[in-house]
């Protein structure tokens, strides 16, 4: 099954949905994808960040359409972040085992940057495989997030 993260608002219910994992091996590329609905995803910056196993989470980019793209250092040359309808993906190519970690697509409501809280999240984890053993550092969705992130000063 799919990770969904439901938030119920006045006007309607807005929901992320990610596939539950992917694979891939390193050297490799890999698309994630994150599903939305209950708003126009061109209407709000969409944001992935990743969280490897025992780590806090770190910023990777941040996507709309029309506007500027804020890639991390580490991830820039990396990461592609797009969009297609409803679903926003993001690209990662050059792959290696330390990118297996829990990725996560986070909207805000807000168009400031800088240590803002994921108003909607969801996230599944991506492992890298190194063709001869299994995936490595497997990482579990948890629902009770509350760490909160910042995106490096981007303007």
């Amino acid at each position: 099954l799919a990770r969904v993260w439901n938030i119920i608002s006045v006007s309607a219910t807005i929901t992320l949905t990610q596939p539950p994992e992917a694979l891939a091996l390193p050297g490799r590329s890999i698309t994630l994808t994150c599903t939305v609905s209950g708003y126009d995803i061109n209407n709000h910056h969409l944001s992935w960040i990743r969280q490897s196993k025992g780590k806090k989470l770190v910023f990777i980019t941040s996507f709309r359409t029309g506007y500027t793209t804020y890639t991390a250092d580490e991830f820039k040359g990396r990461v592609t972040p797009s969009t297609h309808g409803s679903t926003a993906q993001l690209r990662i190519d050059a792959l290696k085992v330390e990118d297996t970690a829990t990725y996560y697509c986070a909207r805000y409501t807000m168009t400031e940057f800088g240590s803002v809280p994921a108003q909607y999240l969801v996230g599944g984890p991506a492992y890298i495989f190194d063709g001869f053993s299994s995936p490595l550092s497997m990482v579990t969705f948890s629902s009770s997030f509350e760490e909160s992130w910042s995106q490096p000063n981007a303007l």
